[in-house]
């Protein structure tokens, strides 16, 4: 397969889930859908469209520098309203999980009127996204990037079979510069900012490794596999970091009884102890890769095709 046919394989994937995740959207929205589907929908919006930034950056040489800037800009601030609802939908969740395993009904009662408070909150940031997303298909940036993969600028196309070996080489070898400048952070666990930095650049590591699987033999998976791992991690880490900020705000908004500020306090405590297990967990799986010099066994295995 010639490289612009690659590059429109992997980029029109995430155009029309972008599209069909929208469309279901906005009809649950305004017809019948459940909050969780609707949940679903807006996670897979973003995770697509984030996809589909990465999938840019990587075949930018096919488009004109101001269509990446422009495309880019657009996809970014269609998402941006989004990031606070999916962390109230996944601590929604933990919390409804946690209220469960809760024995005594007063506590449970307290947690209730604290994830009725988180709903509210959530609720009325849904209105915000949708206005977000029509804002961004009446812009008709998934138009234009369809368009100019079918009609590429005079002197982009490129049929030469062997080029997006070339592209896949470059762009693994600077996503694994990006990630390994985080390492030293590794092992300072107070270090928030550059730990969330770092599961920003796994991320980007990960959905470019995944964005040329099709070139690679069996042994790809199995790398992408642990780059997945460290990803996940380092995302429920920041996940933990965000949701013990919930608490404090809620009690700042609402009069706390000694009782209701001691249940909090214990939700509080519980993200700190699964944030630590599983920063210890991470720890551990990063030092295991790189004693297996797992990087350099990748980078030579992206290298002999």
């Amino acid at each position: 397969m010639h490289y612009l046919g690659y590059a429109k394989k992997d980029i029109e994937i995430y155009l029309k889930n972008i599209q069909r995740h929208y469309q279901s959207l906005r009809g649950g929205v305004f017809g019948k859908g459940t909050p969780r589907a609707a949940a679903g929908h807006l996670h897979q919006i973003r995770v697509n469209a984030r996809r589909l930034c990465n999938a840019l950056s990587i075949h930018k040489n096919l488009f004109t520098a101001q269509q990446s800037k422009q495309w880019d800009k657009s996809i970014r601030r269609a998402v941006e309203a989004s990031s606070p609802a999916r962390d109230l939908d996944v601590y929604i969740h933990f919390l409804n999980l946690y209220a469960r395993k809760t024995k005594g009904i007063p506590e449970r009662r307290v947690l209730v009127s604290f994830i009725v408070a988180l709903k509210k909150k959530r609720k009325k940031l849904q209105l915000r996204i949708i206005r977000a997303l029509d804002d961004f298909s009446q812009r008709n940036t998934l138009g234009d990037i369809t368009r100019s993969l079918r009609h590429p600028p005079v002197g982009k196309k490129d049929n030469d079979p062997r080029k997006i070996y070339k592209v896949a080489r470059k762009k693994l070898l600077r996503r694994v510069k990006e990630l390994m400048v985080f390492e030293p952070f590794v092992y300072q666990p107070r270090r928030v900012r550059e730990l969330h930095q770092m599961r920003i650049a796994a991320k980007h590591l990960r959905y470019t490794l995944e964005g040329f699987t099709l070139l690679y033999g069996p042994r790809l998976p199995l790398f992408i596999e642990r780059v997945v791992s460290f990803h996940r991690q380092l995302g429920d880490i920041h996940d933990y970091d965000v949701w013990t900020e919930h608490p404090a705000q809620y009690a700042r908004v609402n009069s706390r009884s000694r009782h209701e500020e001691a249940v909090l306090d214990k939700v509080k405590r519980r993200c700190f102890d699964l944030r630590r297990k599983t920063y210890n967990s991470f720890v551990q799986n990063w030092a295991g890769a790189r004693e297996k010099n797992f990087f350099e066994d990748l980078m030579e295995y992206v290298y002999a095709h």
